[in-house]
């Protein structure tokens, strides 16, 4: 998991569990430069999935300081300003702020697959492009969608973009979005069941 950047890590888990929040903010500045915050929750069964020693600190997803320290000594460019865990009954809350010096330390931090994809560019103008591959929930079967209905209910991906200048255009035009704020928000489970491939492209 170290291989691929901590976003699309933490989506595929997403993804994969139904039981984690993840939440993203990007504040980019004119010189490309800028930070990301995260912050997420996980379910403590979730966390000890595929653990075999109970006091072995390796989980499927990036929750301790060093794994965010990992991916700043390999990715040039960025840098891990904050990080904090609380944890309750139920849940472990991680947070988290890295700054990055180029789009390509951004791009490399949202690295993913062609499934999952979030990527930045420079040029006239700067653009933005999310993507979600469609699935076929035909092929399912009833019994699994309904599962998919249940289990997934909760997981949300937010995410959250601050630019320097205004949007020139936003696809969909109905994304939630002020002059230079952009909002993307939606349950893993409707994810997981479109049928249409899901994109957000904004430019400014």
């Amino acid at each position: 998991m170290r291989n691929k950047g901590i976003i699309i890590s933490l989506l595929a888990s997403l993804l994969l569990s139904g039981c984690l929040n993840l939440k993203t903010v990007v504040n980019l500045k004119s010189d490309n430069t800028g930070t990301v915050e995260l912050a997420y929750q996980v379910d403590k069964i979730f966390m000890n999935m595929g653990r075999i020693d109970p006091n072995d600190p390796v989980y499927p997803i990036p929750v301790g300081k060093g794994d965010f320290e990992d991916t700043v000594n390999r990715i040039e460019g960025l840098t891990l300003n904050k990080w904090d865990k609380s944890e309750d009954d139920n849940y472990v809350n991680i947070s988290a702020e890295l700054s990055f010096d180029s789009l390509d330390s951004l791009n490399q931090l949202f690295t993913g697959s062609d499934e999952y994809r979030i990527e930045f560019s420079s040029g006239s103008p700067d653009r933005l492009d999310i993507n979600f591959a469609k699935s076929n929930p035909e092929e399912f079967g009833e019994m699994a969608n309904e599962v998919i209905e249940n289990f997934f209910s909760d997981g949300t991906i937010d995410f959250q973009l601050n630019v320097p200048s205004d949007f020139i255009e936003l696809t969909p035009n109905d994304v939630d979005h002020d002059d230079r704020s952009l909002h993307f928000q939606m349950k893993v489970k409707d994810i997981l069941l479109s049928t249409e491939d899901i994109s957000v492209t904004a430019t400014w």
